[in-house]
């Protein structure tokens, strides 16, 4: 009997520091290119109503380069967005209580990122 409590008390802290470990991912920093004919202003536009219909609160907004933030119950993700009419990228900057540690985070940031890489060039192929 006491070994079989035994087994089961391991059986369960295995599992607890097995599902612990795939919560975090490496940090993933999504390039694409701009559909062809496309201003930068208009990169610009797209990019910034993705951030706004996914949450994301735009801090600085320089020539080529948007800063957002990302606010989650307790988490905080902050990213860096350089774009031109070739080209954009979603570069992590800094987070809170994510996890992020030697290039690994929370998996719900990459899941944030990609969803807003999508909705940008969704938004790319409207305003062709």
């Amino acid at each position: 009997m006491k070994n079989t409590i035994k087994l089961l008390f391991l059986s369960v802290v295995t599992y607890f520091f097995v599902g612990c470990s795939s919560y975090t991912q490496v940090i993933e920093n999504p390039q694409g290119e701009v559909p062809q004919g496309m201003t930068t202003a208009t990169v610009k536009q797209s990019i910034r109503e993705a951030l706004v219909n996914r949450g994301w609160v735009v801090k600085s907004d320089a020539q080529g380069v948007i800063t957002a933030e990302l606010n989650v119950r307790s988490h905080n993700a902050k990213i860096r967005i350089p774009y031109n009419n070739k080209t954009f990228s979603i570069n992590y900057v800094s987070s809170a209580n994510l996890k992020a540690e030697d290039g690994h985070i929370h998996n719900k940031y990459n899941h944030w990122v990609n969803n807003l890489y999508e909705d940008i060039k969704l938004n790319f192929s409207k305003h062709i």
